[in-house]
């Protein structure tokens, strides 16, 4: 038949490739917070946070398409250490720093993430069989990612009361 799926594997969701798209938008989200800290809400900001993403993946495509990398549950490992250096770096004590040291150190922080992420992206969408539903998958995490980040944004806006 064609445009029907041969097997069930098309209609089940890839848990793990969608979790990775939610987060994805999520530490995009954190590391524009932690990056306007140091730059202000500026272009500046925009330019080094996406600068530092696409670099990463790029690098982490390349990695993998030559080199031997570690197994994905270290790569797990490394990614968790990285959100939690990004997560304890007191980013306001960065502003007292020359703004070139500000970018590189700030850049690097926020950065780690998206490379471990990456590579894990790259490895396993390069061992699955059915590339359509990781990527499908991938993408409709980022879609609920972009949408919890959305949310989260308009309810911190809100003025509560109890």
């Amino acid at each position: 038949m064609v445009g029907r799926a041969s097997g069930s594997s098309r209609t089940r969701l890839d848990w793990t490739m969608f979790f990775m798209g939610s987060a994805f938008l999520l530490v995009e989200t954190k590391n524009l917070s932690q990056l306007s800290l140091l730059f202000g809400a500026t272009w500046i900001t925009n330019a080094v946070v996406f600068s530092s993403l696409f670099a990463m993946a790029i690098a982490a495509n390349l990695i993998v398409a030559r080199w031997q990398t570690p197994r994905v549950p270290l790569l797990f490992v490394l990614l968790w250490a990285a959100l939690l250096l990004s997560y304890f770096v007191p980013f306001s004590e960065l502003t007292q720093l020359a703004p070139l040291a500000r970018g590189v150190i700030g850049g690097a922080v926020t950065a780690l993430p998206v490379l471990f992420s990456s590579l894990i992206f790259a490895k396993m969408f390069q061992q699955t069989s059915d590339t359509a539903n990781a990527l499908g998958s991938n993408i409709l995490g980022g879609l609920f990612g972009g949408a919890l980040e959305a949310l989260s944004i308009f309810l911190a806006s809100r003025p509560w009361r109890c």
